[in-house]
């Protein structure tokens, strides 16, 4: 039988050493409830991405399908259409395609948030990166009442950028100011800025209040009074 001997040893603490060591632990236990909270939003915001990018694949399959029957039915494969009937189908594609963008959008947001979006740098000229922007929304503008002016500098530096996703947020600025413009003129300018290019989107619509500037760089959040042109 081994005896083992303690002793015990009585510090006594200042009022003052008391308040400090209080003040301690407080800090020790907000900073254990802030690193829970921490990992909490973590996985809510994992949790979120991931339904965010099921719910947009299980959404672009039966859109695909709608957009590829749509356009059997506009290329008249199963038969001729009344001009009604084919204003009709485009229309119903105008507003499919649109709402595939959304989804694409989504997704891009879930990728973003994962930090599953790579960035892919390439060099490009600033006209021949315009003149694929002007195609690719070319159909926005004819069937837009607006109109639309393009300021390109001239002798403007290679772009080195993800073409892919600054087409996309000039695309989305395009279509914002179609969409909140009732009349008048969106301007696109490229001018040269420093060592790099500065591209704007104008337009002459009501604007953005100052209230909402904050707010609309939130995902999913716009401004308060939201008014949209009427599409036909």
């Amino acid at each position: 039988i081994h005896t083992i001997g303690s002793q015990a040893l009585r510090v006594t603490f200042s009022p003052q050493q008391q308040r400090l060591a209080l003040g301690i632990a407080q800090f020790a236990s907000l900073a254990l409830d802030n690193a829970c909270l921490l990992e909490q939003a973590e996985s809510a915001t994992r949790l979120k991405s991931e339904f965010l990018s099921t719910i947009s694949h299980e959404l672009r399959t039966p859109l695909h399908v709608i957009l590829g029957y749509n356009d059997l039915l506009i290329e008249q494969a199963f038969g001729p259409l009344t001009s009604q009937q084919h204003s009709t189908l485009l229309r119903l594609q105008r507003s499919a395609r649109e709402l595939l963008g959304m989804i694409d959008d989504v997704l891009q947001v879930g990728r973003l948030e994962a930090n599953k979006l790579p960035i892919e740098l390439q060099e490009i000229p600033v006209p021949t990166f315009i003149a694929q922007l002007r195609i690719e929304i070319s159909e926005l503008c004819e069937q837009s009442d607006l109109r639309f002016e393009w300021q390109i500098d001239e002798e403007l530096p290679i772009l080195l950028t993800d073409v892919g996703k600054l087409k996309m947020v000039i695309k989305n600025l395009i279509g914002n100011a179609v969409k909140f413009t009732p009349e008048g003129t969106v301007k696109i300018t490229a001018r040269a800025q420093r060592e790099g290019v500065e591209i704007g989107v104008s337009d002459t619509g009501p604007g953005i209040s100052r209230e909402d500037l904050r707010a609309i760089f939130d995902a999913f959040r716009q401004g308060g009074q939201v008014r949209t042109r009427q599409h036909r």
